[in-house]
């Protein structure tokens, strides 16, 4: 049977960050670069604060960002080598985001079938042998529910939760730290 690497979706694949960047710079008049963001809880990085959920709520919000460099090749990488790849991402409080993620995953990680995009909150519900994320406390949920699977992340400035085990270095560099995910998973699988 195919080993199953579980993957978040924004923050991970899809960059939120870069976006929120954009339109702070614009509509706040701030000089955000990426290297600002060194946070997993983006109201600390972003001095609009909880602005930051407005934007990310917005209808349409999902629909035009861009990959993170490096991640659509790693997923695909991954994908080539035999392993099941599954998008799991969650919802924002618009209704509208869980239809505009799938639709976002189907343009960018086509060899990814439909069916295996899954949006909900409660990742730790899911089996993986590899779980690729970037919150803290989904970390956390799937470390405790999945104690012998493997958890990866892109690193922020902070050290991820102690029960991660690969941090891969970092998001002033998401191809390298994609490069980084691929090569632990392949030789976890070898």
């Amino acid at each position: 049977m195919s080993k199953i690497v579980l993957c978040d979706l924004d923050g991970i694949v899809a960059d939120l960050q870069g976006k929120l960047i954009e339109v702070s710079n614009r509509d706040h008049g701030t000089d955000m670069k990426r290297s600002d963001v060194d946070d997993w809880q983006l109201t600390k990085c972003f001095s609009i604060g909880e602005k930051v959920w407005d934007y990310v709520g917005a209808d349409g919000w999902f629909d035009d960002l861009e990959p993170l460099a490096g991640a659509v090749s790693g997923l695909a990488q991954l994908h080539d080598a035999g392993l099941k790849v599954v998008v799991l991402t969650s919802a924002t409080n618009n209704p509208n985001s869980a239809a505009e993620k799938k639709r976002w995953a189907a343009k960018h990680l086509p060899f990814i079938k439909r069916r295996h995009v899954m949006v909900g909150a409660l990742k730790h519900l899911v089996r993986g042998d590899f779980f690729i994320d970037d919150s803290p406390a989904q970390q956390k949920a799937y470390r405790k529910a999945w104690p012998d699977s493997t958890i990866l992340t892109i690193k922020y400035e902070f050290p991820a939760d102690k029960g991660v085990d690969v941090q891969a270095e970092s998001y002033k560099d998401t191809s390298e730290a994609w490069d980084i995910i691929v090569k632990e998973v392949l030789a976890r699988i070898a």
